[in-house]
């Protein structure tokens, strides 16, 4: 993680092929060191290309405290947008 962090801060590149609970850590980390870019493409990324993650964890991304955060607006706004669409299990 820490590795695509720092190509990011030296590169401006950033490779999200990892597993979504990979992407998940590197979103948080990024958050926590405040890389508001980061974090935006990051959500975009997770919205584009990991719906189905997101519809089966989408009580994780509204109840866990650290997405609470106004940084991570996108994807909480996403998930209330597809609660209607995701069944009860």
């Amino acid at each position: 993680m820490k590795k695509n962090i720092f190509r990011f801060l030296y590169c401006g590149k950033i490779d999200l092929s990892v597993e979504a609970v990979d992407i998940l850590t590197l979103l948080t980390t990024a958050n926590e060191f405040e890389l508001e870019s980061l974090v935006v493409h990051i959500q975009e990324f997770l919205i584009d290309n990991q719906k189905d993650f997101i519809k089966n964890n989408v009580t994780k991304f509204l109840d866990d405290n650290i997405f609470e955060s106004n940084n991570f607006k996108l994807i909480r706004n996403y998930c209330l947008e597809i609660i209607p669409d995701t069944p009860n299990d």
